[in-house]
């Protein structure tokens, strides 16, 4: 409790951001302008540049870095304004345990970009000895982030201290200075550099100041409603930035209950996308990449629901074309319907890998697993062998797979039936995704499973080996 005590009353505040002139302005276009960086302890020999559009990075070119982590690299007049992501390689960590690369974030805005910085600490040890935008973005973000993480530990604090204890006016006091100080300062610095493209992210970025006596069912509540008050989504350049989609996320993470079963944690995630959508809807461009956003993350889930939900209630059903995501996701939808349990599986005729014609309605097992795989999907290589082990040990009176991979290339496909010794109904046409079988049956992902009864009735999806397991045991299967 020391510890707690020590630690909050040694927590301290900003003075806003200034500089020498009063304002920040912008210089006059070049033809061209350098970013140019050093960085140190690399675990590579070079960087990939990467811009921030269609919530992923794009690549733009792979740079290499001298013996000294230091590269240099031209951005023309006609680069866009926005955020440029480097990605810097995986860590120690990330390498042995798994997990993302390192990157590092920068604005571009018509001006040189200088810097240094250590891979093992990029934030920490970030220097600009050009740009006046990263500056100001960096001391934002690390001011930012202390200022969240300082107001989380005192909102804690008052489960120790709860009103009536002789420190909760101290705790009070100093979580109220906190965010005045914080409002404060980004009110300074938008004022400041009215005219840099920082101040688009700031604003947009800034959260809405709470009571500190509010409950946290009251916290929450309030954040519901106010989480946009400084989104601007009007900004169409903000969709060349991650702003647009982490406000999107962390507001559904606002709705977000581990302890809801699934079916009720749905229709909060509705509730949360009809709030979301209702105030992106001010800007026809910015609506679609929001909307799309939030259809990619669902579709990454397997969410049939919420898809549904979105294709039903937001976008149109004789949409033009030009909106690819809309008529991806009505398809989509489209394929939900036909394939909901208990409906007939879609006729399905391949050849199989030695030429003969197979068709699933022909097969007289009892119940017939159809699987969509790829020799490049890493989920389809770990579960095939399980998949093999309990097929080899069912009879095939009882169950039958028929195994269509959306592979391109005839020899990785092959070998990897060959290797693995996998006898069951095997096709590929080379056809990826455009295949008549996987257009037939709307294959999104890999593995797409479909349990079939013996009348060729729609019995589970599985998504998993573990699910698939679940649902045969209900079959007599184990």
């Amino acid at each position: 409790m020391n510890k707690i005590l020590l630690f909050v009353l040694l927590i301290i505040g900003y003075t806003a951001c200034n500089n020498s002139n009063g304002n920040y302005s912008k210089s006059a276009d070049k033809p061209e302008y350098l970013l140019k960086g050093t960085i140190s302890n690399m675990p590579q020999a070079f960087i990939v540049l990467t811009s921030i559009h269609d919530y992923e990075p794009e690549v733009i070119d792979t740079i290499k870095l001298d013996n000294k982590g230091s590269f240099s690299y031209k951005l023309t007049n006609k680069s866009h304004i926005g955020i440029y992501r480097l990605m810097l390689g995986k860590d120690m960590k990330a390498q042995f345990f798994g997990g993302g690369e390192t990157y590092l974030d920068l604005i571009f805005n018509k001006e040189d970009i200088e810097f240094s910085t250590d891979f093992n600490a990029i934030d920490d040890k970030i220097s600009f000895t050009k740009s006046e935008e990263n500056k100001i973005y960096f001391e934002f973000i690390k001011r930012d982030d202390k200022t969240n993480t300082q107001l989380e530990i005192l909102s804690q604090m008052k489960e120790y201290f709860p009103e009536g204890d002789d420190f909760y006016p101290d705790i009070k006091k100093r979580y109220n200075t906190l965010q005045d100080n914080y409002i404060k300062y980004t009110d300074n610095l938008l004022r400041e550099c009215k005219d840099l493209f920082v101040s688009r992210i700031v604003k947009s970025k800034r959260y809405p100041k709470l009571d500190f006596a509010l409950t946290f069912m009251d916290k929450s509540k309030y954040m519901k409603l106010h989480y946009f008050d400084n989104a601007d989504f009007n900004d169409t350049l903000l969709m060349y930035t991650d702003v647009l989609s982490s406000k999107s996320f962390g507001y559904l993470q606002l709705y977000r209950n581990q302890q809801l079963p699934k079916d009720k944690q749905e229709k909060e995630f509705m509730r949360a996308i009809d709030f979301l959508f209702g105030r992106a809807n001010v800007n026809e461009k910015v609506y679609k990449y929001v909307r799309n956003y939030i259809i990619k993350g669902f579709e990454r889930i397997d969410s049939e629901p919420i898809l549904t939900y979105i294709a039903e209630n937001y976008t149109l059903k004789n949409t033009c074309e030009s909106d690819k995501e809309a008529v991806k996701l009505n398809r989509r939808v489209e394929g939900f319907k036909k394939l909901s349990l208990g409906s007939k599986a879609p006729t399905l005729t391949v050849n199989d890998n030695n030429g003969k014609k197979k068709s699933l309605y022909d097969v007289q097992a009892e119940y017939t697993l159809v699987l969509f795989w790829a020799s490049w999907c890493p989920h389809c290589t770990e579960m095939l062998p399980q998949l093999k082990k309990l097929y080899d040990k069912t009879d095939r009176n009882k169950m039958e797979v028929i195994a269509i991979s959306i592979d391109s290339d005839n020899k990785s496909w092959q070998d990897f039936i060959i290797k693995g010794g996998y006898t069951w109904i095997n096709s590929c046409d080379l056809k990826i995704w455009d295949g008549k079988a996987a257009s037939d049956y709307y294959v999104y992902a890999t593995p797409t499973m479909l349990l079939l009864d013996k009348d060729k009735n729609i019995l589970a999806k599985p998504t998993s080996f573990e699910e698939l397991k679940d649902a045969l045991k209900k079959t007599g299967i184990n």
